[in-house]
């Protein structure tokens, strides 16, 4: 069985961000795993181990990837594969991410994984979309799966406890927090990561955005309390205050 995890990096939380001028000032932040993809990771190596196969690790972008792609392989992942493409726009990302996934060897794979979101931009658009692509069914926020002979049996978080789901391979997984508890990887593994190559994928992907980020600003957090004396008030100062 082929499996395929897809993986971004994203800001470190733990990283000095602060805002010169009304910008936001990245130069000290340091880049690192998203969170929601190592969930996907973890879950990819223990489906390979549970039931055999190949797990590979695709991202797009910059070299900042490379580490990310390096941190799966230490965790168990067999092949890496980085993408050239642009990160700023989800569609673009689902784009470049189905390429690289159909130049990979072995054909369209049997699970594909993400994360469910990025916690950089929130959206949880990628995954999906990506499933549209590749023409796979998808299922989001999974937090249980179980392969058995002719099904993949899941769970998955719903706002009011979960939903238990029989779905059929091939299959696109987005992973919730819940699923599994990302393993530590030991300093041979880390140290075995830096010796297998990153295999660089180039690919043509039309730059029409989608979705267009102009800038960062910090949030102006001043709040400002008034008493109004009626609903004609309210409406009058909610209209002014939302330039309506």
């Amino acid at each position: 069985m082929h499996i395929v995890v897809c993986c971004t990096a994203v800001p470190d939380t733990a990283s000095r961000i602060e805002v010169v001028n009304g910008v936001v000032d990245l130069s000290r932040v340091s880049m690192v795993m998203n969170p929601y993809d190592e969930y996907a990771v973890e879950e990819a190596v223990r489906l390979k181990e549970r039931y055999g196969g190949t797990v590979s690790a695709v991202a797009v972008g910059g070299g900042e990837h490379k580490d990310v792609l390096r941190k799966a392989l230490a965790m168990g992942a067999d092949e890496a594969y980085l993408g050239d493409g642009r990160t700023d726009d989800a569609f673009l990302v689902a784009v470049s991410l189905a390429r690289v996934i159909g130049e990979l060897p072995g054909g369209k794979p049997a699970i594909v994984l993400c994360g469910k979101l990025s916690v950089q931009s929130g959206r949880g658009a990628v995954g999906p979309m990506l499933a549209g692509l590749l023409g796979i069914e998808v299922v989001s926020r999974i937090v249980h799966v179980d392969v058995a002979e002719s099904c993949v049996e899941l769970e998955r978080e719903i706002e009011a406890g979960r939903q238990r789901v029989v779905a059929s391979l091939p299959l696109l997984l987005t992973a919730e927090k819940g699923l599994n508890v990302p393993r530590k990887s030991n300093i041979k593994a880390v140290m075995l990561a830096k010796k297998k190559p990153i295999h660089s994928v180039t690919i043509s992907v039309d730059e029409a955005q989608r979705t267009l980020v102009d800038g960062f600003r910090s949030v102006d957090r001043r709040r400002s309390c008034r008493m109004l004396g009626s609903v004609e008030e309210v409406v009058e100062v909610v209209v002014r205050e939302s330039d309506v």
